[in-house]
C-alpha cells in the first residue's frame, strides 16, 4: 500500500512538473522609454521548450480628454522565426502561426486597472468587427483574465504568448504576479486577439504602435 501511495505521489509530481509553464525573458543592453528591453524569451510548456527572438518594439499611447496624450505601455514583439513574418497589414496575422510561437510583452507605463486594459482591448476588437459580448468562449476567457487583474503597477509586465498545433491554438497569459494562465481552443480566438495590435487600429496612436511593430 505504501509503495503504491509513493508511486502515485511521484506520478502526480512528475506530471505536474512536465505540464508546468515557464516564461523567461533575457534582457538586453537596450532601453526604450525607461524599459529594459529583452533580446529573447524562453517558453517552456508541457515539456516543450521554445526560444523566441526579438522582432520589434513600440510605445502604446492614447489621447484622453481630447487633447492630452498619455503613455500606456511598451510593447515588445517576439517570434521563434522572425524571417517567416509577413510584415504588412494584409498578411501579418496569418503569418504569426508560421513564425510562431509568438509573444507580445507589455510593460505598463503608468498605474492602470485591469478594467481599463480590458476596455481598451474591447474597443480595439470592436474596430475589427469583433463583438466581445458575442465572441468565442476562449477570447472571452482572455478578456476576463485581463479584467480580473485588480491593478497593473508602473513597470509591471503582462505577456501574451501564442502557440499553434493541429488546428488549435494555445495562449499563455503571464500576469504581473508572474502566474500563468493557459487557454486553448480553435485558432480563430488567437487571430482575433492579435487583431488588437495587427488588425485595423482603433485610433491613430494604436496605428503608430502597429507601424513600429511591423518594422
Amino acid at each position: 500500500m505504501k509503495l503504491h501511495t509513493y508511486a502515485l505521489i511521484f506520478s502526480i509530481l512528475f506530471q505536474t512538473h512536465i505540464q508546468a509553464q515557464t516564461i523567461t525573458a533575457h534582457t538586453s543592453d537596450k532601453t526604450f522609454e525607461n524599459v529594459k528591453l529583452s533580446q529573447s524569451v524562453t517558453i517552456e510548456d508541457a515539456g516543450l521548450k521554445n526560444e523566441l527572438k526579438s522582432v520589434s518594439y513600440g510605445l502604446r499611447k492614447k489621447k484622453v480628454y481630447l487633447l492630452a496624450i498619455i503613455k500606456i505601455y511598451v510593447a515588445e514583439f517576439f517570434a521563434a522565426d522572425p524571417t517567416k513574418l509577413q510584415k504588412n497589414s494584409d498578411e501579418i496575422i496569418a503569418s504569426l502561426k508560421t513564425a510562431g510561437p509568438v509573444q507580445l510583452r507589455l510593460t505598463v507605463s503608468r498605474d492602470l486597472t485591469g478594467s481599463q486594459i480590458y476596455e481598451s482591448f474591447v474597443e480595439a476588437l470592436k474596430a475589427n468587427d469583433i463583438d466581445a459580448d458575442k465572441s468565442s468562449k476562449e477570447l472571452a476567457d482572455v478578456l476576463s483574465a485581463v479584467r480580473e487583474v485588480k491593478k497593473f503597477n508602473t513597470g509591471e509586465v503582462f505577456s501574451l504568448t501564442a502557440t499553434w498545433k493541429d488546428g488549435n491554438a494555445t495562449l499563455l497569459i503571464q500576469k504581473p504576479d508572474q502566474s500563468i494562465q493557459k487557454i486553448s481552443g480553435p485558432e480563430k480566438f488567437v487571430s482575433d486577439l492579435f487583431s488588437i495590435w495587427f488588425g485595423k487600429p482603433a485610433d491613430d496612436r494604436l496605428a503608430d504602435l502597429k507601424k513600429a511593430l511591423l518594422k
